[in-house]
């Protein structure tokens, strides 16, 4: 286990901060999604495209920090602590809940218990959504067009959330 206050975890957090490629006038928007499949592979190709469009900064594991299946214990042990530091210095997230993937949703909540926004994106949602879920994220888009919605409530000058949407479907 890796203690999340801990000495490595702080070293990369003081890194990064003194890293000028790391600070960007443009929030940056961390993309939590699976990444197995060919369909979250899209799904997450479309997302960044969307924010970068719209002029975000994105950081996707699958693109900036993938961790080989069979990586040795120091290359799983750095993958975990990036994607940490990461989401917290992300201004907030998306998180694609696509097979509803365990590391997604444990990105997601290290992101809420850093008081960082969630976008909670499930393409083609037709049943019910979780109740943490709609009830924790700033919206939750079910289409490309919703999430170009809720992405066009963020302030880039105060970098935050002009409004929040409550879920409306029916929960599980």
């Amino acid at each position: 286990m890796i203690d999340v206050n801990g000495e490595e975890l702080q070293e990369l957090r003081t890194k990064m901060c003194k890293t000028k490629d790391f600070l960007s006038d443009k929030p940056t928007v961390y993309i939590a999604s699976p990444f197995f499949t060919p369909e979250a592979v899209a799904e997450v190709e479309e997302m960044k495209k969307l924010l970068k469009v719209r002029g975000f900064a994105v950081f996707s594991p699958k693109d900036d920090n993938l961790v080989a299946r069979d990586a040795d214990e120091k290359a799983k042990r750095n993958g975990f602590i990036r994607n940490i530091v990461e989401i917290e210095f992300c201004d907030f997230m998306v998180c694609n809940t696509r097979d509803k993937d365990m590391g997604s949703l444990l990105e997601a909540g290290y992101a809420l218990a850093y008081k960082k926004p969630v976008i909670y994106f499930c393409q083609g949602l037709e049943g019910d959504f979780n109740l943490m879920l709609a009830m924790s994220g700033h919206g939750v888009a079910t289409s490309y067009k919703e999430l170009e919605e809720l992405l066009s409530w963020y302030s880039k000058e105060t970098r935050e959330f002009k409004k929040r949407t409550k879920f409306g479907g029916r929960i599980e």
